[in-house]
């Protein structure tokens, strides 16, 4: 996570969160494996490898709940998988995961060119407990 990312989310749970002023900002994606939306009271961040002027082409202007909305995450999400594919060498497998009932995101990997192998279920061993917000 980006120091501006982790200052946002401190802020926020420290009280101050971003002015409710209805803006959708685009930050570069943070380091790891995640990208993020994060919506606050009428202000939005979208923490991905995207061109801001596409994320304003496909928010309706004024609709506050777009950006957590189906259609903009799952045209999102399909960016995102479309451009992994590509950072893959040929030949080598690439996996993904969704939740069966996440159907824009079933339809997003379908649409990359992914096909479901299988299933998991994930359990965490013992818990690191972190201060992140000292």
């Amino acid at each position: 996570m980006t120091e501006r990312l982790l200052g946002l989310l401190c802020d926020a749970a420290r009280g101050m969160p971003p002015p409710a002023d209805g803006a959708v900002e685009v930050w570069p994606a943070p380091p790891g494996p995640v990208d993020a939306v994060l919506a606050f009271t009428a202000h939005h961040v979208v923490a991905a490898g995207v061109d801001p002027g596409l994320v304003a082409a496909r928010l309706p202007a004024g609709d506050l709940s777009a950006p957590m909305g189906a259609p903009f995450l799952g045209w999102l999400g399909g960016r995102l998988v479309a451009a992994a594919r590509h950072l893959t060498p040929p030949g080598e497998p690439l996996f993904a995961q969704v939740a069966p009932g996440n159907v824009a995101s079933l339809r997003a990997l379908l649409a990359a060119g992914f096909r479901p192998v299988g299933a998991e279920v994930l359990f965490r061993r013992g818990r690191t407990v972190a201060e992140p917000c000292g």
